[in-house]
């Protein structure tokens, strides 16, 4: 029943009223909830607690659970329920941040006339195959780019990655072999996504906080661009914070044995749950507002 999604989003509101940004209240999003739950029922038969990780992670990353929009999604993965960051939602962080005016992916055709140049005068060209009859087409995938347009008299920053390096990418992806996985479902979505991410990374930082959490823009763009749909990350919220997995898969992080911590959650002491050791954590204080945001080893 939907009331038991509410009920899971009503036991960390206080939680989610401290990480939201500002142009997103609690009624907002509790909108957003009830219209994804709706449309995907499957996540009523999430676990509570996965429901609740998914809330929070969202309410990190600055961003509206919203398939509609494309900004993220709540997914069902067995039982667990996963937020999934899609592309549109990264690009909204960064020009909201105004690190820069927007940012535009192409997929590339093997017909399509494609020159990037790099070395100390980088540039692109990228001229479109037109399709000549309902027959034609413009070939076979070669790749993707993403360019970040920085302003008036600024040299826009492109990052071009081609389709052998997105099949690696997808293949070490922790759900690469899902046949309902995004990586399976949305492909140039996903290539799309992952060349934005890495265009991201050579952007100029913003570190102003927008909430009442005390969490830069910068995080909440790192978080979202670490954690996503096609498995390169993946995010734990325990009661004391977040805590962010780099997506190794179970037998992977069976066999890594001293990077593992056991964790006593308040919501069943009596529970343990054994995680990799986190690279980055967050802490609440008393009050449920966020304390800290730190990296650690």
């Amino acid at each position: 029943m939907i009331s038991e999604a509410i009920v899971a989003l009503n036991e960390k509101e206080l939680e989610l009223t401290s990480l939201l940004p500002d142009h997103i209240d609690i009624k907002r999003f509790r909108i957003s909830v009830i219209n994804e739950v709706t449309k995907n029922p499957k996540l009523l038969e999430c676990s509570k607690r996965s429901l609740q990780n998914a809330f929070i992670s969202a309410s990190y990353f600055g961003l509206e659970p919203n398939s509609i929009t494309g900004s993220s999604y709540i997914v069902p993965y067995n039982k667990e329920a996963t937020l999934v960051v899609g592309y549109k939602g990264l690009i909204d962080l960064v020009t909201r941040a105004g690190i820069c005016d927007s940012i535009d992916a192409k997929v590339v055709y093997e017909k399509d006339m494609f020159k990037p140049k790099a070395g100390t005068h980088p540039s692109l060209d990228h001229e479109l195959y037109v399709e000549k009859s309902e027959q034609d087409t413009r070939g076979n995938m070669i790749g993707v780019y993403a360019v970040a347009f920085l302003g008036i008299n600024k040299q826009p920053k492109f990052e071009y990655i081609p389709k052998s390096e997105l099949l690696k990418i997808k293949k070490e992806s922790r759900a690469g072999s899902n046949q309902y996985a995004p990586w399976n479902k949305h492909f140039e979505a996903m290539c799309k996504k992952t060349a934005i991410k890495r265009v991201i990374q050579t952007l100029p930082k913003n570190a102003n906080v927008d909430s009442k959490s005390g969490i830069t823009l910068d995080e909440r763009i790192n978080l979202a661009s670490e954690s996503s749909e096609g498995g390169e990350g993946y995010v734990h919220v325990l009661d004391e914070g977040m805590r962010y997995d780099n997506g190794k898969s179970k037998q992977e992080q069976a066999n890594d044995s001293d990077n593992k911590e056991s964790i006593t959650t308040e919501a069943d002491k009596e529970q343990k749950t054994e995680i990799r050791r986190p690279v980055k954590t967050g802490k609440f204080n008393s009050n449920g507002r966020f304390k800290s945001f730190k990296k650690s080893a």
